[in-house]
């Protein structure tokens, strides 16, 4: 299935999402924006740490609890009600976004980077992980309103993320990406609930 968004003009995902970026989808961007990476990801991007907690995990991607920054413990705490012995740790990094919330390549209703957006703008809203509705999952997104999606989840996404996150396993963040953001966020099963210094971002990370 194809979506139009732009001839349906909706663009209710760029502000609803923080948009994840993986590497070779970065340096896309940045050609197409005629800047380097680094200068890109300092303009652009934000340090983006999404935690999943975990019973008892011991996997690559696992962090123990007593090993997080208090800051970023107590956030977690807050939420949960109760700090898990253990979380799955994504790092990954994603698109600054505006004062309203938007991305910051939403502009007047159309994506500055169109033709370099990264694959999770083009495939949604086919990427959802869960098993359910779309339509109910996505309420605001028009396209499914106007059709009858069979589609549940876009296998290759999937398996690119799943790729990268093996990557940032074996060899470190730090090796995949050439520079870093100087601000972070971190979000707690998808959903933010708060920022991160550079600094704590990099303490979690050097445990994966």
């Amino acid at each position: 299935m194809k979506v139009d968004c732009l001839g349906l003009k909706c663009d209710e995902c760029c502000k609803r999402y923080w948009i994840t970026v993986l590497p070779k989808e970065l340096k896309k961007a940045a050609k197409q924006q005629k800047i380097s990476e680094k200068k890109f990801i300092g303009k652009y991007c934000v340090l983006h740490l999404n935690f999943f907690p975990a019973d008892g995990s011991t996997g690559s991607l696992a962090v123990p609890s007593v090993f997080l920054p208090k800051p970023v413990a107590r956030k977690l705490s807050k939420e949960l009600g109760i700090l898990p012995l253990h979380f799955i740790v994504l790092p990954s990094i994603a698109f600054k976004r505006s004062s309203q919330g938007a991305c910051v390549f939403l502009s007047n209703k159309k994506c500055k980077i169109y033709s370099a957006r990264p694959r999770q703008c083009v495939l949604f809203p086919f990427i959802s992980m869960e098993k359910a509705d779309l339509k109910k999952l996505y309420p605001f997104c028009k396209a499914l309103q106007k059709s009858k999606p069979r589609v549940l989840l876009e296998k290759s996404q999937v398996k690119n993320v799943t790729k990268y996150f093996d990557s940032v396993a074996k060899k470190g963040f730090l090796k995949i990406w050439s520079a870093l953001p100087s601000k972070g966020l971190i979000c707690l099963k998808n959903w933010e609930i708060g920022k991160i210094s550079k600094k704590d971002f990099l303490k979690i990370i050097e445990f994966l």
